[in-house]
């Protein structure tokens, strides 16, 4: 009997795309599990507390009608600190404190800056399985630089695409 080529290629699209997001799919269903009996697996302890890892003199000069998204690129530009970042949209540089978040994979990092004091406060989260976790899920957008970036883009596209 010879094989329809039709049905040869939906048989092996079939079978590469179950081997492309079988993966993802035991991620995803691990992190689950791991978010919805978080005390279960974290023995009862919160993530752990962001600890100060460096306080830096800084004077930094901002446009009036700056957003803040551009003032927080500036900030990690000036501190060579690019990356992914997320900062929220009701901050003011007036304010006491102006917060960048940055989100690595091996732990979050938040930069304070005082604009009345003249300084930035970093401050970096204990690496351990839940904040991984966590961090790896609070990915704030695509929207960034970097291959990282690009390939998780093209990976939700994918996934999209096929799902």
């Amino acid at each position: 009997m010879k094989k329809n080529g039709r049905s040869k290629l939906i048989r092996r699209t079939h079978m590469y795309l179950a081997l492309f997001l079988t993966p993802w799919v035991l991620v995803f269903a691990l992190s689950s599990v791991i978010f919805n009996h978080f005390k279960f697996f974290s023995g009862g302890k919160p993530l752990s507390p962001f600890e100060q890892e460096a306080e830096l003199p800084y004077e930094a000069v901002f446009s009036d009608d700056i957003e803040p998204r551009e003032a927080g690129l500036q900030i990690l530009r000036d501190l060579d600190r690019e990356g992914a970042f997320f900062v929220a949209r009701n901050q003011k540089l007036t304010a006491k404190r102006f917060t960048v978040n940055r989100n690595w994979a091996i732990g979050p990092e938040r930069i304070h800056y005082l604009p009345q004091e003249k300084k930035v406060i970093v401050e970096r989260q204990k690496v351990t399985p839940s904040a991984l976790l966590v961090g790896l899920h609070l990915k704030h957008g695509v929207r960034h630089p970097g291959i990282a970036a690009n390939l998780w883009r093209s990976s939700l596209a994918w996934r999209h695409f096929f799902c």
